[in-house]
C-alpha cells in the first residue's frame, strides 16, 4: 500500500498547520492551495510540503470553514491529479491533528478491508461546537480510484465527505486526535 496524505487548506487555518506539518512529516503528503492567494503563510507552506494549486470556484464564504463545498472538491480534484503511484489517500484535514508519537498513517492502513470502499476515524467536532457525541469525516482513508468515485458523484455545491458516506464506509476510533480552533493554539 503506497498512502499519500492529503489535506485542502487555507490561510485562515495558520493556527493549526504547524502542528499538522510535524505530525505528518514522515508521511508523503500534499496539501491544496487556492490560485491567487499570496499570502506569506501560503509562501511558507509551499516551502515546508508539496503544494497543489486549484482555481476557487463560487463565492468565499467567510467562516470557520473557509474551504468547503465546491471549493473543497476542486481541491481534492487538484489533489487527485497528483495520485499518480498512490494506491490511496488519506485526507487529514489541516486542523486535525494526532497526538505525539502516534502513527496515524499505519492505524488507518492496519483497518483498510476492501469490503469497505473508505475507513473513517472518528474526529470530535471543535470544542466550541459543544457536540461531545458528534464525530467529523476529517480523518478518512479509501483507495485513490474510490476518492475518484466519490468526487464524481458529489452534486454540486456539497461537499466530497458528504460523498463518502454514501460509499461503504467503515468507522472507527482508536486514538483521540485535537480538532482544533484559534482559540486551542496559543499566540
Amino acid at each position: 500500500m503506497r498512502t499519500l496524505v492529503a489535506c485542502a487548506c487555507h490561510s485562515r487555518k495558520e493556527y493549526s498547520f504547524d502542528l499538522w506539518e510535524q505530525a505528518t512529516s514522515s508521511y508523503h503528503r500534499i496539501v491544496a492551495l487556492e490560485k491567487g492567494d499570496n499570502s506569506r503563510f501560503i509562501k511558507r507552506v509551499k516551502r515546508m510540503v508539496d503544494v497543489v494549486m486549484f482555481e476557487p470556484i463560487g463565492e468565499f464564504c467567510f467562516s470557520d470553514n473557509p474551504i468547503y463545498g465546491d471549493r473543497f472538491n476542486e481541491a481534492y480534484a487538484a489533489i487527485l491529479t497528483k495520485c499518480g503511484g498512490y494506491t490511496h489517500m488519506l485526507s487529514l484535514d489541516s486542523d486535525v491533528i494526532p497526538p505525539k508519537g502516534s502513527d496515524i498513517l499505519s492505524v488507518m492502513e492496519s483497518e483498510c478491508d476492501p469490503t469497505y470502499d473508505f475507513i473513517v476515524h472518528g474526529v470530535p467536532w471543535r470544542n466550541k461546537n459543544r457536540k461531545t457525541l458528534a464525530y467529523e469525516t476529517s480523518c478518512t482513508l479509501g483507495s485513490v480510484e474510490a476518492w475518484g468515485k466519490a468526487l464524481s458523484a458529489t452534486r454540486k455545491g456539497h461537499n466530497l465527505y458528504r460523498a463518502v458516506r454514501d460509499f461503504k464506509c467503515k468507522d472507527f476510533h482508536s486514538v483521540d486526535m485535537q480538532h482544533l480552533d484559534a482559540s486551542d493554539v496559543a499566540a
